[in-house]
């Protein structure tokens, strides 16, 4: 109830603006060949004014917000606020952020996660993004994330973090290519001197138990107790299952009937070889309903 509320009372500090605007107190900068007017956006509360650089408009604003909080009560917090200029003196830019009681903020500058100003094009103006997408990885990697865990994460964290950015900007390839490969060596368990899942062709020549396929490091060392409990232990990939129609079945033979503890681990090294599928050309990833496709190489 408490954001609806302010929600509300942010609504008359909009009113106020549009009221200036009507009445020559505030100059609105205009936008485009069809020159249209904007003065201000609005995020819960986060407020950026956009107004012509001119003694005008400041002495106005600050006359804006202090009504405002004599009306409302909310108070503006000049001290965290930033009064940034677009071809403007030094000195007279410093004037108006003393007037106001600010700091002066530079471009390109950071709001809301997303980088405004400098130049889309090039790529150390994107190195931020980058740098973003590293750390939130890097804080994932000494956890014991199945496969299917890193796919979620990439779709729903990792592929999200660009999004705003993209919104108004075009990347650049270099950029949108490093991103893909931190979004692929996290996928595939790998880092930045490895790759950790091997081309396995039809199966056939890939050891189900004793070579390195599914994960990084043979699945023998991740199930030691069903491997010990498996009846071929140097079973290939492509013999450990079956088509059925047009779907893989993966299935393991074992020296005896599972325990339920055994079957637990068996529900899980499941989970673990859903996503792949033996195939004439390479052990390819099923795409659905997890993974997108840009990560298939």
């Amino acid at each position: 109830m408490s954001p609806f509320l302010f929600l509300i009372v942010a609504e008359g500090l909009n009113a106020l603006v549009e009221r200036a605007v009507e009445r020559q107190l505030l100059f609105p900068v205009k936008i485009g060949k069809d020159e249209v007017p904007i003065t201000h956006l609005q995020y819960a509360d986060d407020t950026i004014f956009i107004l012509e650089a001119d003694e005008r408009n400041v002495e106005s604003l600050k006359s804006l917000l202090l009504l405002f909080h004599f009306v409302s009560g909310l108070a503006v917090n000049f001290a965290k606020s930033s009064l940034m200029t677009v071809g403007v003196n030094v000195s007279v830019e410093r004037t108006w952020a003393s007037f106001l009681h600010c700091k002066i903020g530079y471009f390109p500058c950071l709001y809301l996660g997303t980088k405004i100003g400098g130049r889309s094009n090039g790529v150390s103006e994107w190195k931020f993004l980058v740098d973003k997408v590293s750390n939130k990885i890097a804080s994932w990697r000494k956890r014991p994330l199945s496969l299917a865990g890193r796919i979620t994460l990439v779709k729903a964290v990792l592929q999200s973090i660009p999004v705003y950015q993209l919104a108004y900007a075009f990347i650049p390839k270099t950029v949108l290519k490093n991103l893909n490969s931190l979004f692929s060596r996290f996928l595939w368990g790998g880092d930045s001197q490895s790759r950790r899942i091997t081309c396995l062709g039809d199966g056939m020549n890939t050891m189900f138990w004793e070579d390195v396929w599914a994960v990084n490091k043979p699945l023998k060392f991740s199930f030691p107790r069903l491997y010990n409990l498996c009846s071929n232990k140097k079973a290939l990939v492509g013999e450990s299952g079956f088509w059925e129609g047009e779907e893989w079945v993966w299935s393991v033979n074992w020296r005896r009937d599972l325990r339920e503890r055994e079957n637990g681990q068996v529900e899980e090294l499941l989970r673990l070889v859903a996503a792949f599928v033996p195939s004439t050309g390479c052990l390819r990833m099923v795409v659905s309903p997890y993974c997108s496709s840009i990560f298939i190489s």
